[in-house]
């Protein structure tokens, strides 16, 4: 394959096709080419036939990863953004939020909705395309307040020692504590007549996972220190 020129190109295998003749079909594959135009194949075939094919590529496509924040606060909103040599149009989808703007542009701000595990994804829906994704923790509003769920954690920050109040009632509350990587440290059921934990853990940031009952859950982030509180 060449350029309108005749300049060689490297052969990296792109995509293939078949090119319909008198006795049959071939297969040719395409190279990648990272500047789009006009270019040319030149085609022999059992040194009986030669013959010269013009092709219009698009340039190949490659994104930079998705920068915006890995971990926020539910009903904060966070901008997330792309890069890459070509133009779009960019395709955008977000689990557990909503997108606020910036829909078909390299760029977008979401809103996000739903505590757990969200994501943001990006597609350059064109022939040649690419997609990147970042997974997202959404938390509950607030380090040390009750949050969207009327459940009490305190004090946070903390020594270690931390209480649980439920605003309603429960039978049980499964507790995970969870390192910034996602690891999981401790872990503990508590029931209304059992609503402390203590934990010895380093100064630092932590997640701590709970789920009251069947269906109602959350994150909150929890900051411990070193101290009495």
């Amino acid at each position: 394959m060449s350029d309108i020129y005749g300049s060689n190109l490297y052969k990296l295998q792109l995509d293939s096709f078949q090119l319909n003749t008198n006795t049959g079909s071939i297969q040719v594959l395409v190279p990648a080419v990272s500047v789009g135009g006009a270019y040319l194949i030149h085609l022999d075939y059992d040194t009986l036939v030669s013959n010269m094919l013009a092709l219009d590529l698009g340039p190949t496509v490659q994104l930079s990863n998705i920068s915006g924040p890995s971990s926020i606060n539910r009903l904060e909103k966070g901008s997330y953004k792309v890069t890459t040599s070509y133009g779009g149009p960019f395709s955008w989808t977000v689990n557990g939020g909503t997108i606020q703007s910036g829909q078909g542009s390299d760029s977008i701000v979401v809103e996000w909705t739903t505590l757990g595990n969200g994501s943001v994804d990006v597609h350059v829906n064109e022939t040649c395309s690419d997609t990147q994704s970042i997974s997202v923790a959404v938390l509950n509003v607030g380090i040390d307040g009750p949050g969207t769920n009327d459940l009490l954690i305190y004090p946070n920050p903390s020594n270690g020692t931390l209480h649980f109040e439920s605003q309603i009632s429960f039978n049980e509350i499964q507790i995970e504590v969870c390192a910034i990587d996602g690891k999981i440290l401790f872990t503990k059921n508590i029931n209304p007549t059992d609503t402390s934990i203590s934990l010895d853990l380093l100064p630092g940031i932590y997640f701590i996972k709970w789920q009251r009952d069947a269906n109602d859950q959350g994150i909150t982030k929890l900051q411990i220190h070193s101290g009495t509180y």
